[in-house]
């Protein structure tokens, strides 16, 4: 390696460290970790079936090895769905649409140890209306497919960053 992308590297490497940078699923000092907690909530029932698909997606995210026996966080969540045609032909005709979730969340302590967290959520994802009716239920349903996953990622990113103050305060169990 030559010296100056040495010194770069180096430099990056001091900077980063520098910062107060951590990662956000890596151990505080004491030894706990993010995805130990995060595998810790119970995700209740949804509702509707765009629901019972995200209520997965989320378990996926939360506990991929399983779920837990002895669950400490229980999360609600509330899921609203809407369709807006935009791309409007002159023979009123829409040739593209926006799927809306919408949704709020709520991250309460099951033994009265730590912090809630509620909050909303939104996520928007695109489809094109066909002239044939099966490729836009098609196109359709893997719009939701994305959204829901996206709001699933989304919000085990914000329980995440939670879980990591309360770690970092020494308040989580």
């Amino acid at each position: 390696m030559s010296l100056p992308k040495f010194v770069a590297v180096l430099t990056l490497l001091v900077t980063v460290t520098g910062c107060g940078f951590q990662p956000l699923h890596g151990r505080v000092s004491d030894g706990r970790s993010t995805q130990a907690v995060l595998s810790q909530v119970r995700v209740e029932v949804i509702r509707d079936r765009p629901g019972q698909v995200l209520r997965n997606f989320l378990l996926d995210r939360l506990s991929p090895r399983g779920v837990s026996l002895d669950p400490r966080w229980s999360l609600k969540v509330e899921v609203s769905e809407s369709i807006v045609s935009l791309g409007v032909l002159k023979t009123s005709e829409a040739t593209r649409a926006n799927l809306w979730f919408r949704g709020s969340f709520s991250l309460t302590p099951l033994k009265d140890q730590g912090e809630a967290l509620t909050g909303t959520i939104e996520t928007v994802s695109s489809f094109d209306i066909q002239s044939a009716e099966f490729g836009t239920l098609s196109a359709e349903k893997d719009a939701r497919i994305r959204a829901l996953r996206q709001m699933s990622d989304d919000l085990v990113s914000r329980i995440a960053v939670h879980f990591r103050s309360v770690l970092e305060r020494g308040k989580a169990s």
